[in-house]
């Protein structure tokens, strides 16, 4: 299996999300318990970069729930791919949001996968 055919089944069987980065510096004096327009929910970050993509999401099995992962937290797999073709600065890393059917998770670790030593994927570890 090649990434691209990782990128291929990805875009066939994953779910349209947006990957958000925070931005560098809020783009206006924070205010606290403000709530300004067009960001909602409001966390006192500011602007975001972002980033419509596919990805496969799945609860985590039993077996899985060890270390840091908590029942009720997800895995979601992106294609590299995808994330280079857009010009995504670098792999999702701890911080990043990931917004999927009206929800917004956190992303608390990535996990990328080479596939005959070139990035293919990154396993992403979220939670919200």
């Amino acid at each position: 299996m090649s990434p691209a055919a990782v990128a291929r089944m990805i875009s066939m069987a994953g779910e349209i999300a947006v990957l958000r980065r925070p931005s560098a510096a809020p783009t206006f004096e924070v205010e606290i318990g403000a709530m300004p327009w067009g960001e909602f929910p409001w966390d006192g970050l500011g602007s975001f970069d972002n980033l419509a993509l596919r990805a496969v999401v799945r609860n985590y099995q039993p077996q899985d729930l060890v270390g840091a992962i908590k029942q009720g937290d997800m895995l979601a797999i992106v294609s590299d791919a995808e994330l280079a073709r857009s010009g995504w600065p670098g792999p999702p890393r701890n911080g990043d949001r990931l917004w999927r059917r009206g929800r917004n998770y956190t992303v608390m670790g990535c996990d990328t996968r080479l596939l005959r030593d070139r990035v293919a994927m990154h396993h992403l570890h979220l939670r919200g």
